[in-house]
This record gives C-alpha cells, sequence and structure tokens, in this order.
C-alpha cells in the first residue's frame, strides 16, 4: 500500500459532480489513498480549473447540470472536449443512471473505464490503478518510439514533429523561437581511434551537456544523427541562442574534453518548419567550415576578441604574435587571420603578406587602435580583406567576418566553376596537375607532409556495357560522393582524373594517413554500392618533384590491378 500512495502521490485528480455531498466523499476517498485532489460542480469550471494546472485524473459524473438545474454541457461531449486538449489523462465516469449510457459509449468518447454510484473505496481503488498502470505502459511505449536509446534526448522522428507544432505555436501567438544545430568536432577521428564504448560513452556525456544547458521543461534536446543534436529553444532570439551555445560549448570542452561546431536558426513570420531547419544546418555547416587564428600582442584584449568569436560560434586558436602565428597556420588549417597590426617583432602587415604568399585562400582582416599611422588601402594591398578599428563590438566584428567570408566564397564559386567536374562535383584534371606542382613546391620549401592517391574502379567498362552509359554516371556520382564524406573537407582535395579514374591530394599526411583514407573509401565503396576499386598511394620524399610522385601512386596502382587480375571480378551492381 505504501508503494501505491508514493506512486499516487504524483497524481493530481480532479472530480466533478453537482452533488456536494457526493464530491466532497469522493476527494476524501482520493486523498485517502494518497492522490492529490480538488473539486468543481459543474463542466464549465472544470474546463477553467484543467487549464490553470496539470491535472493526470478526472473522475467526472456522466451528466452535468450547472448550480440552477439546467443542463450545461453533455458528460460525453466533455470526456471529448478533454481528451483532445489532454490526451494523456485518465478519466473515470460515474452515474447511478447506468441504463442511459452504455460501457462502450463512454470508452468510445474517450475514459478508461466507468464506475457506478454510490462509489465505493475498494472499486475505485482497483479501476484508478488499472487506469494509471496503463497509461504508464503507453507513455513509455510512446517514449520508446521517440527517444534515442543510447543518449535518452528526442530522436530525428519527434525532432521533425515538435519542431512542426513549435513553428505553428510561434506563428499564431507570435512568440520568440529559435533552433541550435550543434556537430561535435573531429568525431569520426574520436570514433576511429577509440572503442564504440568510449564513443558511446562519449555522446553520453555531450547529451547530458546540452540537456543540463538549456531551459529545462521548456527547451528541447534531440539527437538527429551520429554526432549531430538539436535544440529547440522556446521563446529565444538570436542571443538568447548564442548564449546557450556559449554554455554548452563550454561544458563540453570542461566535461568531455571535445569542441563543437554550432548554427542556429531564428523563426520569422512565415516561415516553415522546413526552412527553419534547412537554415540551422545550413549556418552549422557555415561555422563548421570556419576556423579563425587571432592574433594581438595584448593578452588583456586577445582573450575577449577569442570569446567573442566563440560566442559567435566560431572554432578560436589565439597567439601573441607573428611568429606562433605562422606555426599555428603551418600546423592547422585555418580559414581566417584576424590579427593586430601594431605589435613588436613582426608586424600585422608583414604576418598578413608571409600569411597570403604562403596560403593565397586564407581570408584576413586586420586590427588596430592607431587607424592614424596604417591608411587602409596599405592593409588591403598587403593581402589584408577588410579593416576593423578597436574597441570594437562583437556585432561590428560579426559583420566584418561576415562580409569577408561572404567575399571569398563568391570568389570560390567562380573559381570551383572552371576547376570543377561536372558529373562528379570533384575537381578536374587541369586542376589535379595545378594544384599537385603547388603542394610538391609547398612541402619541399616548409618541409611538409604530403601524400597522393590514385584510384581506379575495378571493371567499370563492364558496368557501361550491361546497365548503359546513365546508370554509369549515376555510379561515378555516387564515388564522387563518398571521396568528398571521407576526407577532411576544406584540406584534403578530390580530383575526377579521367574516366573512371581519380586522385586524391592529402596535406600534411604520411603513408599510414594515406592507407587509411583508402581503406574507408574502399570500405564505403563497397558498403553503399557494392563497387570495388583499386588504390596507389605514394608520399612525398625531399627532391621528389610532382611527376615522380605521381609515376609512383600510379604505378603501385597498376600492380594492385595485376594483382586482382587473376581473381574473379567483381561486379558493379546498379546505384540507382
Amino acid at each position: 500500500m505504501n508503494s501505491e500512495r508514493i506512486t499516487y502521490s504524483k497524481e493530481l485528480a480532479l472530480v466533478i459532480d453537482a452533488d456536494d455531498k457526493a464530491r466532497e466523499t469522493l476527494v476524501r476517498m482520493l486523498r485517502h489513498l494518497g492522490f492529490r485532489a480538488k473539486s468543481v460542480d459543474n463542466a464549465t469550471a472544470a474546463l477553467l480549473e484543467m487549464e490553470r494546472s496539470s491535472y493526470t485524473v478526472l473522475i467526472a459524473d456522466i451528466t452535468r447540470h450547472d448550480p440552477d438545474g439546467t443542463e450545461l454541457i453533455d458528460g460525453l461531449e466533455l470526456i471529448k472536449q478533454v481528451k483532445a486538449t489532454h490526451p494523456n489523462i485518465c478519466i473515470l465516469t460515474m452515474t447511478s443512471h447506468s441504463e442511459n449510457y452504455t460501457y462502450i459509449d463512454v470508452i468510445e468518447a474517450g475514459a478508461a473505464d466507468f464506475i457506478n454510484t454510490p462509489v465505493l473505496i475498494g472499486e475505485l481503488e482497483a479501476k484508478l490503478k488499472r487506469a494509471i498502470t496503463e497509461r504508464n505502459i503507453k507513455e513509455e511505449l510512446s517514449n520508446l518510439s521517440i527517444t534515442d536509446p543510447l543518449t535518452g534526448l528526442y530522436n530525428r522522428r519527434h525532432f521533425e514533429q515538435r519542431l512542426g507544432e513549435e513553428v505553428i505555436r510561434a506563428e499564431s501567438q507570435d512568440l520568440n523561437l529559435s533552433l541550435l544545430m550543434i556537430d561535435l568536432d573531429d568525431f569520426n577521428s574520436h570514433t576511429d581511434t577509440r572503442a564504440h564504448g568510449n564513443r558511446d560513452e562519449m555522446l553520453q556525456k555531450s547529451s547530458r551537456v546540452i540537456t543540463q544547458s538549456i531551459k529545462k521543461g521548456l527547451d528541447q534536446a534531440f539527437r538527429l544523427r551520429g554526432n549531430q543534436f538539436a535544440v529547440i529553444l522556446i521563446g529565444s532570439d538570436r542571443e538568447s541562442a548564442r548564449v546557450i551555445c556559449t554554455r554548452i560549448r563550454k561544458g563540453l570542452e570542461q566535461n568531455c574534453h571535445i569542441g563543437a561546431a554550432f548554427g542556429i536558426a531564428v523563426f520569422k513570420k512565415g516561415a516553415s518548419s522546413n526552412a527553419l531547419s534547412e537554415a540551422a544546418d545550413k549556418a552549422l555547416y557555415n561555422t563548421k567550415q570556419e576556423s579563425i587564428l587571432a592574433v594581438d600582442n595584448d593578452e588583456l584584449v586577445l582573450e575577449p576578441i577569442a570569446e567573442m568569436l566563440r560566442h559567435l560560434g566560431f572554432r578560436t586558436v589565439s597567439v601573441k604574435n607573428g611568429e606562433d602565428a605562422l606555426d599555428q597556420l603551418k600546423r592547422n588549417p585555418f580559414t581566417l587571420l584576424l590579427t593586430d597590426i601594431k605589435m613588436p617583432g613582426m608586424s600585422g602587415l608583414e604576418l598578413i603578406q608571409r600569411a597570403k604568399n604562403a596560403y593565397p585562400d586564407l581570408c584576413v582582416v586586420a586590427m588596430t587602435a592607431y587607424t592614424e599611422e596604417y591608411t587602409y588601402m596599405e592593409v588591403i594591398e598587403s593581402g589584408a580583406t577588410d579593416f576593423i578599428n578597436k574597441p570594437f563590438a562583437y556585432t561590428e566584428l560579426e559583420a566584418k567576418i561576415a562580409r569577408a567570408i561572404r567575399e571569398r566564397d563568391v570568389k570560390r564559386k567562380l573559381s570551383d566553376l572552371s576547376i570543377t567536374d561536372s558529373l562528379t562535383g570533384l575537381h578536374n584534371q587541369h586542376c589535379f596537375f595545378e594544384r599537385l606542382e603547388q603542394e610538391v613546391n609547398r612541402a619541399e620549401r616548409q618541409d611538409n607532409r604530403l601524400s597522393l592517391i590514385m584510384i581506379d574502379l575495378d571493371n567499370f567498362k563492364d558496368h557501361n556495357d550491361k546497365y548503359g552509359h546513365r546508370s554509369g554516371d549515376e555510379v561515378l556520382q555516387k564515388v564522387g560522393e563518398i571521396i568528398s564524406a571521407c576526407i577532411r573537407r576544406g584540406v584534403d582535395t578530390g580530383y575526377r582524373y579521367g574516366g573512371d579514374e581519380f586522385a586524391i591530394i592529402l596535406i600534411d599526411s604520411d603513408m599510414e594517413i594515406a592507407h587509411f583514407i583508402s581503406k574507408r573509401i574502399a570500405k564505403t565503396l563497397e558498403q553503399e554500392c557494392n563497387i570495388s576499386a583499386s588504390f596507389g598511394s605514394a608520399t612525398f620524399k625531399k627532391g621528389m618533384k610532382s611527376e615522380e610522385l605521381m609515376e609512383n601512386a600510379d604505378r603501385k596502382l597498376y600492380a594492385r590491378k595485376a594483382e586482382k587480375h587473376e581473381k574473379k571480378p567483381h561486379a558493379i551492381r546498379r546505384v540507382v
């Protein structure tokens, strides 16, 4: 009985009965059983009361009368109204005129059970226990269907449903609504170097950090797939969402020792849930691609700037001088450099010039408090995209960085049109020869590691002969997608060398990494479209020319194909 009372103490029951004595008796019975209970004497009062409190149990006389004796709302109609707005509530109906209402009428209206009056406490307890048990089982089954079993967060299916509901509510009630997408950094490499148990533990820890960082009982967190999460932020604008981002980022760094990229989208009138989700995804993708190096010799200035950048969602590293900045650029694939101009030793202008010479695609924004010493033209001619005066607000910094990134992306798109293979989306052969020459020269000059992978699909001609060139094109498109997904975006580059031949240039990679990437691609090709391919890898050595590096990879590729020639051919199935 004690365990039952503990369970019942979580239940809040509402009694509806026009008879004062019957109503008071029922409330006493419920409280004796351990329920929290209130009562009203008519249906209108009941509906108002249910709007104010979260009732879990409703016990209603089947025919409702208001105090002056006129019928107000039919009992069955009341049940239907309550179930429409409170689908999980347990409802028991009661009457002394059982011939007027059949059991099936009551159940079909939405009640859990029917009880005759006068009510006996034993019968009441038994029927309540059964109704509550059935409700709990249904809720548990429902939660299993919408919950990610590993993290305990809601799953993608429920995310799409809930986002749609919240967008409708925000539209109709003119509420603030934001969507936050989260992607854990370098999680594939974490998965590759650790056992699945450790990977699962990381996901569980990350989900706890996310849950603890949001408003309990209001915001909702979801695991969408793999290492990607989403949070629906109720009543939040962009600035509030950024505060949540900062809180989650710090929690992940402190508790999980892992970084993350964030994408924020804010609901606007007339927008659909799909549009909101796509906007957050795009913002996530954009911030995930950007990695900013901040340089300033004054630590009191540098730390707030780095925190501003992180608050805006960018992955950020900060250093105090030009020499350390060049070392960081050599070791890490930064996409944007934010540097002070006036620094002891190497000046900001010299740093910009040297960085742009070594990394032409690097986006640069210069900053200084001494505008009279440097003209805007000097800064731009050194290689910077824009200029910002200190002190500045993070909104101004955000605008300057967004503009610099936008200009860079436009230039890239124009450039990509001339160097991209239209079928696969990879770079073309002309770009391959040019880029390989550049990277070999850079590896020679900076003593960097560099590797090359050549790939040739097995028996591709047989596939074209059997299924036709259109199907062959579909295979090549899929291969392009797989290569792009298996290499480091923004660092390594994939190429369609010709026909069914492909190449990958791996920056700062040795033979071990080249073999690892080759195995990953081979495994994905096999799993996703039953494609077998031959691979040849080569690593740059001092004094080597680009032609020599390519010949070494080619030699290994065709040696591998010769080995396979003696074996049974591996057919390629149709992708589509």
